[in-house]
């Protein structure tokens, strides 16, 4: 397992926030066991403006393996998402689109992701009960969620 000085960059703004450290180390670790000629599927739902990816090494170290799906209904974020990733030059690894939470099995496949996390969005949420259906459709069995307040 990486640690927090090999996933962050001296420009992290996150290394405060312990729920987005928790997932940086988990997914550090997943793709560490990811087969080299396995891509590891991951959605983020929620993602903002990347803040959990921006900074953060993981594309940087672990991108030719990773291929991550970006939701959020913020359009603003998400152009702020799509900004960080032409001048990280990310767009062969970085997918950004706007789904709610609560049609995420209308737009992608059932069982598609290897991993799906999520900070900051569940408190925001008027059902999460139905947020978690959805998030559950799209994970693949024996996924892992690493969903955080």
């Amino acid at each position: 397992m990486k640690t927090l000085q090999e996933l962050f960059t001296h420009e992290n703004p996150l290394t405060g926030n312990l729920a987005k450290v928790q997932v940086l180390e988990r997914l550090a670790s997943l793709l560490e066991n990811t087969p080299a000629q396995d891509v590891l599927k991951v959605l983020d739902v929620g993602c903002g403006d990347l803040n959990l990816w921006y900074g953060s090494s993981i594309i940087s170290k672990y991108g030719y393996k990773l291929d991550l799906y970006c939701t959020d209904i913020d359009s603003n974020k998400l152009k702020q998402a799509n900004n960080i990733i032409a001048k990280q030059k990310w767009n062969d690894i970085v997918k950004v689109r706007s789904v709610s939470v609560y049609e995420l099995s209308k737009v992608f496949t059932s069982e598609t992701f290897d991993v799906v996390v999520s900070t900051q969005v569940l408190e925001h949420l008027k059902n999460v009960k139905k947020a978690l259906v959805e998030i559950y459709k799209v994970l693949k069995r024996g996924g892992d969620s690493l969903l955080y307040r």
